[in-house]
């Protein structure tokens, strides 16, 4: 089987079986009140506002925007302690009204972060395993302006060692790809391809094996839309049929070659659309009146953890063991962005999210229980900006 990829917001590790955590889920929720599906030509909101990463053991890193200045801001998990501090944020250069911030960790050490400026170009820094380049605080454009729409965040895979593909929406509403070789950009220094697609939603991207590429993005009526690279061409695009239909950026994960797990909400309830290896089939999670983009993430062969904003502000959670969904279970806080999932380790599993008052916040399952409780939150930085 071709070695799994890590993504933007997963990390694939060997199959383990382990005991379900444990929650409290007897919570009251507030009435419901059903989402409109997309009307041709509306945009979707509430996607990614910031992205959590890990490149390797006992090591995270999240990359958010500075609400008051615009400023790429870090924070991260040296195995040890928070850098820069417990409640600091380090400042990697103000991009003032560019968008939020994607990431991937292709080859060891080195980070690769990625935004869509105010102007529609695309930029991108990247750490090298020493030090921030092009400096600790400059970005570097990739393209010319009025090309990508800096309302949604970039997305990035990495299929092989000093690999990069990177996908945005067009200002034209396409799909945009760039990508880096090892030795160079293409499909030149400062040019991006279009893909087409119409798209309505940021492109959510994965990839299950070397040379193999598969996004995912809302099209006319909130429709799901599929395009793929198979190590020689690009597909046309595909609508999946599906009786759902979609209103925020769907998100992917693959645990296994030839595998592909899509989620997106359709009225409050999230949908499970899987490609089994030969064909597409669908499953309604149900969930508790949830909004905009889920998180998703894979630790091992057959595990699946997803989490997801309510309309009652808090997160909540469910998991998949191999055999059956767990039930939703409410994670408490109060929210303004969709949540990020990262993983680290085999029954490892980190929650990151943007309160209502602008706060990183903070929840791990460690492998016995949850820190700081299951439905407890510490908070790491301020100010952070949280998109809509």
């Amino acid at each position: 089987m071709a070695p799994l990829i890590r993504t933007t917001i997963q990390l694939l590790l060997s199959s383990i079986r382990l005991e379900s955590p444990s929650h409290d889920a007897g919570r009251q929720i507030p009435p419901y009140q059903p989402q409109q599906s997309l009307a041709p030509g509306q945009p979707t909101a509430n996607g990614p506002s910031f992205s959590a990463i890990s490149w390797g053991y006992n090591r995270m890193d999240v990359f958010g925007k500075d609400k008051t200045n615009g400023a790429l801001t870090h924070k991260f998990w040296d195995g040890y302690q928070w850098q820069p501090s417990v409640d600091g944020l380090e400042n990697l250069g103000e991009t003032p009204n560019s968008g939020p911030p994607g990431a991937v960790a292709g080859n060891g050490s080195k980070m690769d972060i990625f935004t869509v400026s105010v102007h529609g170009a695309l930029q991108h820094k990247y750490f090298d395993g020493n030090a921030w380049k092009p400096s600790h605080t400059d970005i570097g454009d990739l393209s010319d302006n009025d090309i990508l729409d800096e309302t949604f965040a970039p997305s990035a895979t990495s299929w092989e060692p000093g690999r990069l593909d990177i996908f945005g929406r067009g200002e034209d509403f396409g799909l945009w790809h760039k990508y880096f070789d090892g030795s160079s950009w293409g499909p030149s220094e400062m040019g991006l391809e279009n893909l087409g697609g119409d798209l309505l939603s940021a492109p959510a991207a994965v990839s299950w094996g070397p040379n193999r590429n598969d996004i995912f993005a809302l099209q006319e009526g909130g429709r799901l839309g599929h395009v793929y690279w198979d190590g020689s061409s690009w597909s046309t695009w595909e609508t999946i049929k599906t009786q759902y239909l979609f209103y925020a950026t769907p998100t992917v994960v693959s645990w296994a070659e030839n595998r592909l797990d899509v989620f997106a909400v359709d009225n409050g309830n999230l949908v499970h659309i899987y490609w089994t290896g030969s064909q597409w089939d669908e499953e309604n999670l149900g969930g508790t009146q949830l909004v905009g983009t889920a998180a998703a993430v894979s630790w091992a062969v057959n595990r699946i953890d997803i989490v997801a904003l309510g309309e009652d502000k808090e997160y909540h959670y469910k998991y998949f063991d191999g055999s059956n969904w767990s039930d939703w279970f409410a994670k408490g806080g109060s929210f303004s962005s969709a949540p990020s999932l990262v993983s680290w380790s085999d029954n490892r599993l980190d929650i990151w999210g943007i309160t209502d008052e602008d706060q990183l916040a903070h929840q791990t399952w460690y492998g016995n229980g949850w820190y700081p409780g299951p439905d407890e939150w510490e908070f790491l930085g301020d100010d952070i900006q949280a998109f809509h």
